[in-house]
């Protein structure tokens, strides 16, 4: 991972000591030069956070499953057309090696499935729920049988309208555990296009910040 690759409208995570407590915010890059980035006013629960010239940053991002991060410098403050701190460009970018490629959160999202192995023409598209979820797969819970080894066309909602398609395979059936639910399955993706693992894992570790500010999980 070379700091060229940064790129327009990329994802970032920005480290911000808050109440006396490192949170990593989410940013976006706005513009790219030859020297410089300007990256989007880091938010905290809804008001933009105070951020001064020379303002040291550590800054981490996801790219192919795994954290990559580098140190920059605030050189300029930015306040319209949107509201930006413009950042030295890094001159290296680092693996970040405390990152755990497929980090697991329970979530409750919808699903839509087909099943694509049983060669029954019978593509109807079957409601589930996610029970948890990561990088490398989910959880369901189903009203429709499975089956280990079974190939499915898979629609997961994640939040803020974002959908990820791809296929999965079974690779794991437990018996549901109410009414609601006959099969519990995990999946595993299949033929998934890394912007869209992408996706998923930032919503996975956005949930974890989450869960741990609730007290839901240890930290």
């Amino acid at each position: 991972m070379r700091s060229s690759d940064l790129r327009l409208n990329m994802r970032l995570e920005v480290g911000i000591s808050i109440n006396q407590k490192l949170e990593y915010v989410p940013v976006r890059i706005e513009e790219v030069s030859r020297g410089y980035i300007a990256l989007s006013m880091p938010m905290w629960q809804g008001a933009l956070l105070p951020m001064h010239n020379k303002q040291r940053l550590q800054v981490r991002f996801l790219q192919k499953h795994s954290y990559f991060g580098f140190e920059t410098r605030i050189v300029e403050r930015r306040f319209l057309p949107v509201p930006v701190i413009v950042v030295e460009r890094p001159l290296k970018v680092y693996p970040v090696e405390q990152h755990r490629r497929h980090v697991r959160v329970e979530a409750d999202l919808e699903v839509r499935f087909r099943l694509l192995s049983d060669n029954n023409n019978d593509f109807s598209a079957h409601a589930a729920k996610t029970i948890n979820i990561s990088a490398g797969g989910i959880l369901m819970a189903s009203q429709t049988p499975l089956k280990v080894g079974q190939i499915l066309f898979l629609e997961l909602f994640l939040p803020e309208t974002e959908v990820v398609n791809c296929k999965a395979k079974t690779v794991r059936v437990f018996n549901g555990t109410d009414s609601l639910a006959k099969v519990r399955a995990g999946l595993q993706y299949q033929d998934i296009k890394e912007s869209d693992r992408d996706k998923i894992a930032h919503y996975v570790f956005t949930r974890q910040r989450l869960l741990i500010k609730r007290g839901l999980l240890e930290g």
